[in-house]
């Protein structure tokens, strides 16, 4: 084998090994309990990309807390029409963030008892670099005049909505402000 090719080789390899603390793996769920565990995860250090499969996640009281920074939560598909987490008035919050760089995105959130998206700050940390992209937003339970507003946001903590981000409500929704 020409020396040059051992070289490649060799440095590819120690690429591979050097990148893999570095590269993030994701994770696919297709149920609540799976959405739920890959967030507990990824709060202990698991994977940090979670990519929620097309359908309608009844969470029912269940709510995902993100407490570790560098999460990701997005549809596998980029559809958010495809994915629907649904609160259905007993979930009080359908993602409560009190951690930095967080992504929501390509995704609709519905029914939440209160708001969909929660956003805490704290007086020791400041919560910085959310990003909500592409997600639909429909009957929130408070606060639903725009999408800014049906998300909740706490002191020292700074959220970028971007992209087509959209907040509705139908008449069922009304009737439960």
């Amino acid at each position: 084998m020409p020396s040059w090719l051992v070289a490649r080789i060799t440095l590819a390899f120690f690429l591979v090994v050097s990148l893999r603390g570095i590269c993030t793996a994701a994770v696919s769920v297709s149920t609540v309990s799976e959405l739920v565990a890959a967030v507990t995860a990824a709060n202990s250090g698991g994977d940090s990309i979670i990519l929620v499969n097309n359908g309608t996640y009844d969470l029912n009281g269940e709510y995902l807390r993100i407490t570790a920074d560098n999460v990701t939560v997005r549809s596998a598909g980029g559809n958010r029409s495809a994915v629907t987490l649904d609160g259905n008035y007993v979930t009080t919050e359908i993602f409560q963030i009190v951690a930095s760089n967080v992504i929501i995105a390509d995704m609709t959130l519905q029914k939440a008892q209160d708001h969909p998206i929660h956003v805490i700050g704290a007086d020791d940390r400041d919560i910085s670099g959310i990003l909500i992209d592409n997600v639909h937003i429909i009957d929130p339970g408070q606060q639903a005049g725009s999408p800014y507003k049906a998300m909740q946001v706490y002191k020292y903590a700074s959220v970028t909505l971007c992209n087509q981000l959209k907040s509705r409500l139908r008449p069922p929704g009304r009737r439960k402000l």
